[in-house]
């Protein structure tokens, strides 16, 4: 539902919250697409079972993989329309077991589903480069000193951690202070104290005020039939039913499969501390084992300014979106939308 209202569906909400518009951006604009709030007990979706709030990596590419079936069972109209995945964040885990799964299934002859390609916006993908690329990223950007972040250099901390490389990223962390972790550049909406809302339903740092309330108004919900609270709880940024186990460290494996099969896009907004560009870079790297990229590092336009830097293999191509935090379609929407539709039509990068 964030990435309905905030990012890229055909409405966003007005300046005071107090109602809709018209998204001149929306994705909507160039294919069909289906917001899937996953896995059971996110957002609006449920179970009937207190063992079904109990899910993993797998149990989740397979829950939505029923319902791929399912939808396409009800909608036959839809089953032959090219098929992609997209999905940002913890997605990057989504995204590939669920196309894997696709894969597997119509290779069985169990249905067909006509999985085209995916697409993954600043997401969770290897474990050994995504958890140690803050510190790299933060000191090009000047969030902390480049004398402490050359002692940490020397002392092999950048991809490995000890004693003394857990007290020195903790001076960093004191240094670089409460910033948005989402977008360095952007202000923290809950302020200083944000660190005391982890637990809380709403992520650190972002305003979804108006859609916890918009969705939570019980005439929205029966309008888009949406169970009550009464029966399902309030809806929040963040479940507080789920019980989630992850399964994978990296899901590169998964990519030797989708990459050579499927067409594929990695993109990262450049500003983004939580999925770092840097961390991407590295297992992207890793992936390709040393293959040398046919376009490395050339930029990218959009009415005439350069919004982007991509950088394209054989089998996949990587982009950074120019001053975008964690949720690229919120932040620079027209970009984003350029990327999405051109990646659709085969001829990304269309400068202009």
């Amino acid at each position: 539902m964030y990435g309905l209202f905030y990012e890229h569906g055909p409405w966003q909400f007005t300046q005071t919250g107090d109602a809709l518009q018209l998204n001149p951006n929306s994705w909507n604009r160039v294919c069909n697409v289906i917001y899937l709030e996953s896995p059971a007990g996110v957002g609006f979706s449920y179970s009937t079972s207190a063992d079904g709030y109990y899910s993993d990596d797998n149990q989740t590419a397979e829950d939505n993989y029923l319902f791929l079936n399912e939808f396409f069972r009800m909608y036959p109209q839809f089953q032959h329309n090219d098929f992609y995945i997209a999905g940002e964040s913890y997605a990057g885990i989504y995204v590939p077991t669920l196309a894997y799964r696709i894969h597997v299934g119509n290779a069985a002859g169990n249905s067909h589903i006509n999985l085209k390609g995916i697409l993954v916006g600043n997401g969770v993908t290897n474990e050994q480069y995504d958890s140690f690329s803050y510190m790299p990223f933060a000191a090009m950007h000047g969030l902390f000193s480049p004398n402490l972040f050359f002692q940490m250099e020397k002392n092999g901390c950048l991809f490995a951690n000890s004693r003394l490389c857990e007290e020195l990223k903790g001076i960093a962390h004191n240094q670089i202070g409460h910033i948005n972790r989402y977008g360095i550049y952007q202000e923290c909406y809950q302020g200083p104290h944000r660190f005391s809302l982890f637990n809380s339903s709403v992520p650190p740092c972002l305003n979804a005020l108006f859609l916890t309330n918009y969705l939570n108004n019980e005439t929205v919900r029966e309008g888009i039939h949406a169970l009550p609270i009464s029966q399902i709880g309030v809806w929040g940024m963040c479940s507080q039913k789920l019980h989630y186990t992850s399964l994978y460290s990296t899901v590169e494996p998964l990519y030797t499969v989708l990459a050579n099969q499927y067409r594929v896009l990695i993109y990262s907004g450049d500003t983004d501390g939580s999925v770092p560009f840097v961390g991407t870079v590295e297992w992207i790297k890793d992936f390709e084992g040393g293959t040398k990229p046919d376009v490395d590092w050339l930029h990218w336009t959009l009415n005439g300014q350069v919004v982007g830097y991509r950088t394209s293999y054989p089998n996949l191509e990587f982009t950074t979106v120019k001053g975008a935090g964690h949720m690229v379609p919120q932040d620079k929407p027209e970009v984003a939308y350029a990327m999405f539709s051109q990646f659709l039509a085969g001829t990304f990068p269309t400068n202009s």
